[in-house]
């Protein structure tokens, strides 16, 4: 979908997950891009093997949230969280003090950017340091707000009102079938809306 879109919205994309090539992951993304999807593992080993750097991210998205910590992977979104919060903070305390002075207002960027190199920071002169990050979950579970409240302070709640319900209409079926005969246990099924309902537990129970 982002490959998709990055060629109508002119930016780059990159994908990083566990089972792929990581040499073709690192080098991706040694050219740089704008939004990366990743898997929290493999996120988290490409930092820590120098691979990937947290210092410039202003917007992470958690797609799955109350899935991802209940499959214990709490310890890997906040290898991710917590850097790239502390980065966007030091940011934006080098973006206010070198803005903080009037003699400032004046200078030209290039002048600004000399400015900046001075005082050692290794973000960009027009950086603010505004980070987003948004949690998206099915179910907003305690884990959830856990991480929440300790990643994000400030975080604002939406919330909709079939929050926790099932909706009516989703119909599920589950079939038993041996190891051996999946795809035969699935075509038995006859109709096609019978084959798309029976799909994801066939899909989930032997793969």
């Amino acid at each position: 979908m982002a490959k998709t879109l990055s060629h109508v919205a002119k930016f780059s994309a990159a994908g990083a997950f566990g089972g792929g090539s990581r040499s073709q992951q690192a080098s991706t993304l040694a050219h740089g891009c704008d939004l990366l999807v990743a898997t929290p593992m493999r996120l988290v080993s490409l930092a820590e093997n120098g691979l990937l750097h947290f210092g410039d991210v202003r917007a992470v998205a958690v797609d799955e949230a109350d899935t991802i910590l209940a499959q214990g992977f709490r310890q890997e979104l906040e290898k991710i969280l917590v850097p790239v919060r502390a980065a966007a903070e030091h940011a934006s305390r080098l973006h206010q003090e070198l803005h903080e002075h009037a003699e400032f207002a004046a200078l030209s960027e290039d002048q600004l950017r000399r400015a900046a190199a001075a005082r050692a920071s290794p973000f960009h002169i027009k950086d603010r340091g505004r980070l987003q990050i948004v949690l998206v979950a099915a179910t907003v579970s305690t884990a959830v707000k856990r991480l929440a409240l300790t990643t994000v302070p400030s975080a604002l709640t939406l919330q909709t009102s079939g929050l926790h319900r099932v909706p009516p209409s989703i119909m599920q079926k589950f079939i038993d079938v041996s190891t051996v005969g999946q795809r035969e246990g699935l075509l038995q099924q006859g109709t096609f809306s019978n084959v798309l309902s029976t799909v994801t537990s066939l899909y989930s129970a032997f793969t």
